[in-house]
């Protein structure tokens, strides 16, 4: 159990981290302020410009050229000027309006024009940058042959003014942190001591009854300290009514698991003593042609109730788990055979796989019937020409086995019964093989669960190598 201590140390860490993460977040606000802004801008659209420069000297068709590169700078547009033509191509591609733009931006054109003059007449490159209350271009020229490429960019300083704002706020934000893990430092050397001796006294409280803890001197501690005696005394009357309810409510679910077994023997005992009874009257009404139908008749249900009456004699005593070591490969293979002649007369196919250690400890033989009713399970349930697939893994320290089939899955009502007694989906199923591999899993110290199967059903049992005797 983590202390009070170490949670306010890792309540420290923590604004420490949050500490750091705020400078980490402030850094990055200032890249994006107005003046990294504009920077970048400059940076970008010179790149474009030379880029479009080199095309149209390499003999590119003009619009072609802006057109296509300016797709790779979101929000730049750019165009072409001759002295003898003026402006002869305009291009804005990523335009974020309704329709491609095509006219040419009639505020900043005059500044354009006396910029790709002026990089026209001096024959090198020309930049400009303008900024105003709520927004900042910034322009380029370059000469291309007799040409001049120009470009341009907006830079919207709204965004840069609100990030001000949130740059100052988590600029006190970060003096607040600091300050609380510094005050937090503090009150924790203080409580330390306090902290140490109140953990020692609560190492060594006893469960029953005892005396009450000692008052450390802090108010906030002593509170606890007044809590924690409060709840111990009620804890003890607690426990001693648990006890009595405990004794009651045992005799209650016996009585009560009584009646329900007694009610579910006698709905699967009536089924198949309905069903003798029916034969028996149509053997003796007819005895010549009916005797010898009748006859196979009532050996199936003798064996359905030989083999309920068995399973309960399963269920009434507990099972002694003997554990072995056990060579995985030939046990799976005689389950398989066993189950093979079963599934092939549904015209159900097995397969298989086995990962991992070639040898586990466990009861082979309950084991073993734990994975035929599995086996039986799924073949009972799958279609027709499907497969039924039997997965096994031992890892080192658990021994998994899955049961696939192809069949309709289980339905949603059953899934939270599944695995107890009597719980079936199937009208002439008894409801306790499932139940019967439950009671085999816990005797190892393991369990069995409903897979995740995308079709079908998956039934998936685990249980620990080393099981307990």
């Amino acid at each position: 159990m983590i202390s009070l201590r170490r949670r306010l140390i890792g309540l420290w860490l923590l604004i420490a981290l949050v500490a750091a993460v705020l400078a980490v977040d402030l850094f990055l606000l200032y890249r994006h302020s107005a003046q990294v802004q504009i920077r970048d801008a400059e940076r970008t659209i010179e790149q474009a410009c030379a880029q479009i420069a080199q095309a149209v000297e390499n003999g590119a068709p003009p619009a072609a050229a802006l057109d296509g590169l300016l797709r790779r700078y979101a929000g730049v547009e750019g165009g072409l000027w001759t002295p003898q033509l003026g402006f002869v191509a305009y291009a804005y591609p990523t335009h974020v309006g309704g329709a491609p733009k095509q006219d040419m931006p009639a505020t900043e054109l005059p500044l354009i024009e006396r910029l790709v003059q002026a990089a026209h007449s001096l024959g090198e490159v020309q930049r400009d940058a303008r900024r105003g209350t709520r927004e900042a271009f910034a322009l380029h020229a370059c000469p291309a042959g007799e040409r001049v490429v120009w470009t341009m960019m907006r830079i919207s300083l709204v965004a840069g003014e609100l990030l001000f704002g949130v740059s100052l706020g988590m600029a006190l934000l970060l003096g607040f942190v600091v300050a609380a893990g510094l005050w937090l430092a503090v009150t924790l050397a203080g409580w330390s001591a306090k902290l140490a001796r109140l953990e020692r006294a609560l190492a060594s409280y006893p469960l029953d009854d005892g005396p009450p803890l000692e008052p450390t001197g802090a108010q906030e501690l002593d509170r606890i300290v007044s809590a924690i005696n409060a709840l111990h005394a009620r804890l003890a009357e607690a426990r001693r009514r648990s006890r009595r309810l405990s004794r009651e409510l045992a005799q209650s679910e016996r009585l009560a698991a009584i009646g329900r077994t007694a009610a579910a023997v006698a709905h699967e005992i009536r089924n198949p003593l309905a069903t003798l009874r029916l034969r028996a009257e149509n053997a003796l009404a007819d005895p010549q042609t009916r005797a010898l139908p009748a006859l196979e008749a009532v050996l199936v249900q003798v064996q359905r109730l030989e083999t309920l009456m068995q399973n309960l004699l399963t269920f009434s005593q507990p099972l002694r788990i003997e554990p072995a070591t056990v060579v995985i490969g030939p046990w799976l293979d005689a389950l398989l055979d066993a189950a093979r002649e079963h599934a092939a007369a549904r015209g159900v196919t097995i397969t298989a796989e086995s990962h991992g250690e070639d040898s586990a400890r466990f009861d082979a033989q309950w084991l073993g019937r734990a994975v035929e009713n599995l086996l039986r399970n799924a073949i009972q349930h799958a279609p027709p020409g499907s497969s039924v697939h039997v997965a096994l893994i031992a890892d080192g320290e658990h021994l998994r086995i899955s049961v696939t089939d192809q069949g309709p899955g289980i339905p949603e009502a059953l899934r939270a019964t599944l695995f107890e007694p009597f719980a079936s989906g199937r009208p002439d199923g008894t409801g306790l093989g499932l139940a019967l591999v439950r009671e085999i899993a816990r005797a190892h110290g393991g369990n069995v669960r409903l897979g995740e199967a995308d079709a079908g059903t998956e039934l998936i049992l685990e249980i620990p190598q080393q099981s307990p005797t």
